[in-house]
């Protein structure tokens, strides 16, 4: 196991964090085309182009994004996508251990920035697949295949079916809407 500096962390979890879609939104108002804002990166104009994100666009953004920080920072760095995050994570290695000098430029930034409208447009497009109505859904369709009688996903009727199967009940939630693990 490689031991890392408190920066290399800093890095990676700040990394996860954009990736995991919480960056803000930066590039064309709503009702602008796709692939019309001015300073996009090469890869976001090809990626966007159809104002869609595949998998993997998304997994070529994020090894764009390695490439550019191992290039810009002189860091090592792999990028692995996590289910349960529905995310890629990042971890970086400095062999130099020089990262901290070379943060105080803005070249991670700059990496950021150009796959940010990809990471943002995956995470619009996945929110938007499944919507927390469609988990309950599932919750539904769980308790059902368990033999349940379970008549709808209506708050109610889940909230009389918790009260009666709290075990399937509680298993079926968590299928439904699984926990990040660490």
């Amino acid at each position: 196991m490689t031991r890392r500096g408190p920066c290399e962390w800093i890095i990676a979890g700040a990394v996860a964090w954009l990736i995991a879609g919480c960056s803000p939104r930066t590039g064309a108002p709503p009702d602008a085309p796709p692939g019309s804002t001015p300073g996009r990166s090469q890869i976001e104009r090809e990626v966007l182009a159809d104002g869609q994100v595949t998998f993997a666009e998304l997994e070529r953004a994020a090894f764009s994004f390695v490439e550019c920080m191992e290039r810009e920072l002189g860091i090592e760095g792999n990028a692995t996508y996590r289910d349960d995050a529905a995310s890629f994570v990042f971890d970086f290695h400095d062999p130099t251990n020089q990262m901290e000098e070379r943060l105080a430029g803005t070249a991670d930034e700059a990496c950021e920035a150009e796959i940010d409208d990809i990471t943002s447009t995956w995470t619009d497009q996945q929110e938007r697949a499944t919507p927390e109505r469609d988990r309950y859904q599932l919750v539904v369709e769980c308790l059902r295949a368990r033999g349940h009688q379970v008549a709808s996903a209506d708050p109610a009727e889940l909230s009389r079916a918790n009260a009666a199967y709290p075990e399937d009940y509680r298993e079926c939630f968590d299928v439904a809407f699984p926990t990040p693990r660490p």
